[in-house]
């Protein structure tokens, strides 16, 4: 999770390593190993974390969270959506939701799940949510009722 959101952190073309994070967090990097490790009992605090997300502008530390009880990130979609992009977000989702579904077809041609399957059928499956969610929000911007 920590070494997806240093990725972003780099500079120019480079992708950014745990020394960038521990300048972010204002740490050297022994500091930043031994709360990424848990050593004497420490740990990264939630005002830690929410600073990687913001400097990084990475979803990774949210979707980690947001796996470990079953949900889903979704980005919110621009207010300024119009009928086109909820054309080419409608194909994305069906573009997803076919390969979500032939994923599952191949899967289960032998008559077992294995490991591996239902871990890339998993997969699918939110990111499957997370588009759907996010059409879902382009729906009511464009077409909510306004009060």
């Amino acid at each position: 999770m920590i070494k997806a959101v240093a990725g972003n952190l780099g500079r120019g073309d480079s992708k950014g390593t745990l020394d960038d994070v521990a300048e972010v967090l204002n740490m050297n990097i022994h500091q930043l190993k031994n709360r990424l490790y848990n050593k004497k009992g420490q740990d990264l605090t939630c005002e830690q974390l929410l600073e990687l997300t913001v400097q990084s502008n990475s979803s990774a530390i949210a979707q980690y969270f947001a796996g470990a009880i079953g949900q889903v990130v979704v980005d919110l979609p621009e207010p300024d959506i119009d009928t086109v992009d909820m054309f080419e977000c409608q194909l994305k989702l069906n573009a997803v939701k076919g390969l979500l579904d032939m994923t599952i077809e191949e899967a289960r041609k032998d008559g077992v799940l294995d490991a591996e399957e239902r871990q890339r059928i998993s997969k699918l499956k939110m990111q499957f949510q997370a588009m759907f969610e996010g059409f879902m929000f382009g729906l009511d911007s464009l077409y909510a009722e306004q009060k």
